[in-house]
């Protein structure tokens, strides 16, 4: 059995996995439409214009015959041909290669195995139990060759012959080193090499910049590189220049502007675990910009190119005596001082809890509370500070929600529920048993049921439905007996609770059912859980977009007015953005010649006969229409799925599972590609 992966990217040493289903999910994601949708929105947004394009039809660029086809990435897939094949891992007697948008060979079939590779972008290939690189061309890079390739982060190879033993490529594909024990990544012009158990620096030539000394390092793109001499950690730069004395007992990872340190702890490589210590914050100069005082350090870089810190001195003494949660221990129950990144203080008194502004006019702080570094806070009262260090809202909320800028903010008092409008004026007191700020309006609850409010805390709605999950485009979905609707913003219903499930917003569509197999059942997460000072956590509900789940159900469409487009007589319905093109394409289109989309601007995946629960299926056959339901692709074919371009995967014979991508086809099944076009007329 040849056995293939799918597409990897390099992280450091670890290969992190790319599912087929992140090229679909990015097919689908958004709504950015540049074309107006059949139906009239203009009470619903004002985000769409207006034009209509010819009826579309689809072609195909090669018929059926490949064993297995993967997604596209970077304008190649990934194919077998011959055999007989399950899915990319479950294959017998094919050979493998890769394909291009007009279906020729981009890799000949010839390979028991291939993956993609990024950084850059290529193919690990292997024969006969022997592993090499193909470039994105698919000529020769690295050698097929070796027992195992390792594609670094900024194209450098290391290539092992056996255990402990690798050659070392740079990214042009030479052969700059042999015979070394480990590499590992270190910037576009720098990589660590281990012999005899201490690491170096060498260049792009193969050349050593640094002595072969250290006997740790902690992961760093460069300039600057935290390491290890002895049993202490300095910093050196890419030449070997010391910058930092070894007088540290850890350094963190380089991933922006500042490093921590630890002095007088036990810590692990990049100072992922400490035991004992004080921590203090290092720039790239390796100068201490605060010095190792303090018990818990945290930084942030802000896209100004300037920088943030945060830290805790010892355990406030004013506090009371409180039993942290599991996870709260060392950055738990003191006094937090914000800095700058020269260790400047920013304001003259210190918090509980304090946030990083980042890229935000106004931080969330805790005073005379016992908080951890996450803001779990058990006592205290909530506020919020300007850049400047102003109070702009008092000290008395138990809690506080992010604020939302130009829309409201969520408060709580008491565990009850309040609204504060753009300009931080309590517009709605703390009466409610839940406020949800969406962007266009606010959702709350009380005596069980659900409402909606407009910004100024009056009331659109009252509560009197069982569920309203969040606003998309001005306009929700809401429940009541068990029944789904839809509701507008301003309070309009623009549908009457009564079909079993409206699923998620796609594109400006909503599926829906009538079969009695259908719900919209509430999801629970962890991140919906918030601590208010001086009192149990609460559950904040109804904050995720929850999507239906349905059993031997059939499914229509509808638009954002709550019109039919497509009667509920699918197994399956899915709406996928037709406006994923590549830069190539958008590049050729001119205003003179726009790029054609079709009607709505999405492409309408449909499933009959299939075993089906809302979000995949098993089996049946598949077809592709228009929001009109025309037709372009008859449903006959075992799968199809749209990709970037105007390009359809389309599997015929057999039977296949799944719904963003194919995730198993029976044996028989062979795979082509369609292109779809405006019909000239």
């Amino acid at each position: 059995m040849n056995r293939c992966c799918g597409p990897v990217r390099s992280f450091g040493r670890r290969p992190w996995f790319i599912v087929p289903l992140l090229a679909a999910a990015f097919l689908s994601a958004g709504n950015t439409y540049e074309t107006l949708p059949l139906y009239p929105l203009d009470a619903i947004s004002e985000d769409f214009h207006s034009r209509e394009v010819a009826d579309w039809e689809a072609a195909w660029v090669t018929r059926p015959a490949w064993s297995w086809m993967e997604p596209f990435f970077s304008g190649v897939a990934l194919a077998a041909s011959g055999g007989a094949c399950e899915n990319i891992i479950r294959c017998s007697g094919a050979k493998w290669g890769a394909v291009g948008p007009a279906g020729r060979w981009v890799v000949q079939p010839v390979w028991d195995r291939i993956r993609m590779v990024w950084d850059p972008v290529g193919f690990e290939v292997d024969s006969g139990g022997k592993k090499g690189l193909l470039n994105a061309a698919g000529r020769p890079w690295i050698p097929v060759r070796y027992e195992d390739v390792d594609l670094l982060d900024h194209g450098f190879v290391e290539a092992s012959l056996s255990p402990g033993k690798a050659d070392v490529f740079n990214p042009e594909g030479r052969q700059i080193l042999h015979g070394v024990e480990f590499s590992s990544d270190a910037g576009p012009d720098r990589i660590w090499v281990r012999r005899g158990g201490k690491y170096a620096l060498y260049d792009r030539s193969g050349r050593q910049v640094t002595p072969l000394r250290y006997s740790d390092f902690s992961p760093s793109p460069g300039p600057v590189y935290p390491v290890m001499v002895g049993r202490s950690w300095g910093m050196i730069d890419g030449r070997g220049k010391q910058l930092a004395p070894y007088a540290y007992a850890g350094i963190s990872f380089l991933i922006g502007r500042l490093l921590t340190v630890n002095v007088g702890g036990t810590c692990d490589t990049g100072l992922m675990k400490c035991s004992g210590g004080r921590y203090g914050v290092m720039n790239l100069s390796g100068k201490l910009v605060l010095p190792a005082r303090y018990t818990c350090v945290e930084t942030a870089d802000r896209e100004d190119g300037t920088s943030e810190i945060r830290a805790m001195e010892d355990i406030a003494a004013m506090a009371p005596p409180v039993t942290p949660r599991p996870g709260d221990t060392r950055c738990t129950g003191g006094l937090w001082t914000s800095f700058d990144g020269q260790g400047r203080t920013l304001f003259p008194e210190a918090y509980s809890y304090i946030e990083f502004f980042r890229e935000a006019r106004l931080a969330r702080a805790v005073k005379d509370g016992h908080c951890s570094e996450k803001g779990v806070c058990t006592t205290g009262k909530w506020g919020l500070l300007d850049r400047a260090g102003k109070v702009v809202t008092p000290f008395r909320y138990d809690w506080l929600d992010v604020p939302g800028g130009d829309n409201g903010t969520a408060f709580v008092i008491g565990r009850r529920w309040g609204l504060l409008d753009a300009r931080l004026r309590e517009v709605a007191g703390a009466k409610y048993e839940q406020v949800n700020v969406d962007g266009e309006a606010v959702r709350f609850r009380e005596a069980g049921k659900w409402g909606v409010m407009d910004l100024t805390g009056r009331v659109i709605v009252q509560a009197r439905h069982e569920r309203i999950l969040p606003f998309r485009e001005k306009v929700a979905r809401f429940s009541d007996k068990g029944r789904w609707g839809l509701l507008t913003s301003d309070g309009r219903v623009l549908v009457a609770a009564t079909y079993t499930a409206i699923c998620q917003q796609r594109n400006g569509t909503y599926a829906f059912s009538r079969s009695p197999g259908c719900s919209v059942p509430a999801r629970e997460l962890d991140s919906d859980l918030i601590t208010p000072s001086g009192s149990a956590p609460i559950r904040r509900r109804e904050r995720a977009d929850d999507d239906c789940s349905c059993k031997d159900a059939l499914f229509g469409l509808m638009d954002l007015t709550g019109r039919e487009l497509l009667a509920p007589r699918h197994s399956l319905i899915r709406v996928d953005s037709a406006l994923g093109v590549s830069e190539a394409v958008a590049k050729a289109s001119t205003v003179a010649s726009p790029v054609s989309v079709p009607p709505g601007s999405v492409w309408v995946r449909l499933n009959q006969g299939g075993v089906c629960d809302g979000r995949s299926c098993q089996g049946g056959k598949w077809g592709l229409a228009d929001l009109r339901g025309r037709l372009l692709i008859p449903m006959k074919y075992a799968f199809v799925i749209t990709e970037k371009d105007f390009l359809v995967r389309v599997a015929e014979g057999g039977t296949c599972d799944g719904l963003w991508f194919a995730s198993r086809c029976s044996a028989g099944t062979k795979w082509g590609l369609m292109r779809l076009s405006p019909v000239a007329k």
